[in-house]
């Protein structure tokens, strides 16, 4: 129908012990297995081949849990073990850049890493936030900003902040009372979709709000106060 959108290409899906690479029409055309598991969001590189996820290699293997990136027949590329890099704290988010530099954030830290180079290179750091946990990476369609969460210690939620791909220029972009996540960038870089209301994964809504997605203009510079839905 006019104006609506055509399916994506490409979509990723885990079943554990397994990754899997569907088209747009729900057609399987790419399944691997991985040994031990993968854990979180498998991301697809822009130029459609290589997975970047976070792997839990079984106990016998000799890598370490970190993150991990395959090609689409399943070999593994690149591994970066949470126990070398930066100490030994959990990859909370990864994230590809157009130019294929790979984004991660462990501990307090968001740093990049070009997997295909050789020798590989330490991962570069581009942020710290000392006594915090950034997250839900999100880089904008020209690869020029970052989109992520920090935590406001105030009242134990996270709001979403941007900053320029290295790392200056950081600003927050959402506030309210409650927890804001998962930055969306929209196709043309002028809006960030935002959720509000969900404090994690395992522990669902906040008790009392109905769960909301805001659209806030990327380039804000002084935070819209996010209203809070009550849930019906």
């Amino acid at each position: 129908p006019p104006g609506r959108r055509p399916p994506p290409r490409r979509v990723l899906a885990r079943a554990a012990p397994a990754v899997l690479l569907y088209d747009g029409n729900g057609a399987d055309i790419t399944r691997f297995e991985v040994e031990g598991d993968s854990l979180g969001t498998p991301k697809l590189s822009h130029d459609g081949q290589h997975i970047a996820v976070r792997w839990w290699p079984p106990f016998s293997s000799q890598f370490d849990a970190g993150l991990a990136v395959f090609d689409r027949q399943g070999n593994l590329v690149r591994h970066y073990a949470e126990s070398t890099n930066f100490g030994s704290p959990e990859i909370r988010s990864w994230e590809w850049e157009p130019d294929g530099h790979l984004l991660f954030s462990i501990g307090d830290t968001i740093a990049r890493v070009d997997p295909f180079v050789e020798p590989q290179p330490q991962p570069q750091v581009i942020a710290t936030f000392p006594d915090d946990y950034p997250a839900s990476l999100a880089v904008s369609p020209d690869g020029s900003k970052i989109a992520f969460t920090v935590g406001d210690p105030g009242n134990l939620s996270d709001h979403v902040w941007v900053m320029n791909a290295d790392g200056s220029g950081q600003r927050q972009l959402t506030a309210s009372t409650l927890n804001e996540s998962s930055p969306a960038w929209s196709p043309d870089g002028r809006t960030i979709a935002v959720r509000q209301g969900v404090t994690s994964w395992a522990a669902g809504p906040t008790p009392g709000v109905c769960p909301t997605v805001y659209l806030v203009p990327a380039d804000a510079t002084n935070p819209p106060l996010l209203e809070e839905n009550p849930a019906p």
